[in-house]
C-alpha cells in the first residue's frame, strides 16, 4: 500500500511513523542515546542528543518508505528525479575490472542496491543476512528478483565470493557491525574499540582487487552518491599483513561520513557490544573455516 504513494506522501507518513516509535521503543532509544552520548556528548548537550535521537528514527523509516516507493520505478524516473547516472558512471569507469565494495547500514543502503541494478544491471552483487521472519524474507527476495539483483547470503559458500569477483563485479560488503566471529580486529570508531571484519581486507589483497566504499547519503529531497574508490589498492604497498591499518582506514572515512550525516546511521545498533578479549570466546561456523580455506587457496 504504502509503496503505491506518490514520494512526497510517502515520506511524510514514514516521518510521522518513525517520530512514534522513537517515543515508543524504550530499549531502541536507550541504546540510541547511549551511542550518540558516547560519540558526540562533549560538543552537544543532552537536549541536542535527545532531538538527533529522534531524527535517527525519523530518517530510518523514511528510507524504508523510500525504498518501497522507489523500487518500482523505472531507470528514467529515477534520472528525472534525482539525476544520479554520471555518478554511477564515473564509479563504473573507476573499477572496470570489479572491485571489492564496503558500504554501510548509512543513508539508504537498500535502495543503493536498486540504484546499482537500473543504472547498470548485474554489476553489484550485495552480500546479507537471511532474516528470521520468513514472510519479509519472502517479500525481499521477490522485489530483488524483480530488479534481477543477485544476492550472496552469509551462509553460501565463500567460493560464490570469488566467482563473483572473478566475473569483474561489485561485490558488495556491509561490515559496520558488531562482530560475532573471530576474525576481526579492533580499530578505533568514533573514539572507542569496535570489532570489525577483515574480509573485505582479505578479499582485497587475496584477488588483487581494489578496496572501494559506497554510500548513498539522502540530502535534501534527493540523494547524493559517496564514493571512495581507492580505500586500498593491493597493487600499491601493503599485503594482508596490514589488515589493521586498512580496516582502520576505511573505519575513519565510514565514521567522518557517519560525522558529517549523523542521524542517518543505525545508531540503535550494539556496534561496541564486544569488548576487547571477549572475541576470544567466539567459535568460528562452517562457512568461515571454509572461507578462509578458500582464501588461502
Amino acid at each position: 500500500m504504502v509503496s503505491r504513494l506518490p514520494l512526497s506522501l510517502a515520506r511524510t507518513l514514514g516521518l510521522a511513523i518513525g517520530t512514534v516509535v522513537f517515543y515508543l521503543s524504550r530499549a531502541e532509544r536507550r541504546i540510541a542515546t547511549e551511542n550518540l552520548t558516547c560519540a558526540f556528548g562533549p560538543s552537544k548537550s543532552a537536549r541536542e542528543i535527545r532531538k538527533l535521537c529522534r531524527r535517527v528514527f525519523q530518517h530510518t523509516f523514511v528510507s524504508f518508505v523510500d525504498f518501497f516507493v522507489i523500487r518500482r520505478w523505472s531507470k528514467e524516473k529515477i534520472e528525472r528525479n534525482f539525476h544520479l547516472e554520471k555518478d554511477f558512471r564515473r564509479l563504473q569507469e573507476a573499477i572496470p575490472d570489479g572491485s571489492v565494495g564496503i558500504t554501510a547500514h548509512f543513508g539508504n543502503w537498500e535502495l543503493l542496491a536498486i540504484f546499482f541494478a537500473r543504472y547498470h544491471p548485474g554489476t553489484l552483487v550485495p552480500t546479507a543476512q537471511r532474516g528470521n521472519n520468513h514472510k519479509v524474507q519472502e517479500y525481499m527476495d521477490r522485489i530483488r528478483e524483480a530488479v534481477n539483483l543477485e544476492v550472496i547470503f552469509t551462509y553460501e559458500s565463500p567460493r560464490r565470493f570469488f566467482q563473483v569477483l572473478n566475473e569483474k563485479k561489485l561485490l558488495g560488503l556491509l561490515p559496520d557491525q558488531d562482530l560475532k566471529i573471530p576474525n576481526g580486529v579492533f580499530v578505533d570508531f568514533f573514539g572507542r574499540p569496535a570489532y570489525t571484519s577483515t574480509l573485505p581486507v582479505k578479499l582485497s589483497c587475496s584477488t588483487g582487487l581494489p578496496l572501494i566504499m559506497v554510500l548513498l547519503v539522502r540530502e535534501g529531497k534527493g540523494f547524493r552518491l559517496l564514493a571512495h574508490t581507492r580505500v586500498h589498492d593491493p597493487k600499491e604497498a601493503g599485503s594482508e599483513q596490514d589488515s589493521w591499518r586498512i580496516t582502520q582506514r576505511w573505519s575513519h572515512l565510514l565514521a567522518d561520513e557517519i560525522r558529517a550525516c549523523p542521524e542517518q546511521w543505525m545508531w540503535f545498533h550494539r556496534r561496541w557490544d564486544t569488548q576487547p578479549g571477549e572475541e576470544k570466546r567466539f567459535q568460528e561456523p562452517r562457512w568461515v573455516r571454509e572461507r578462509e580455506k578458500a582464501l588461502k587457496g
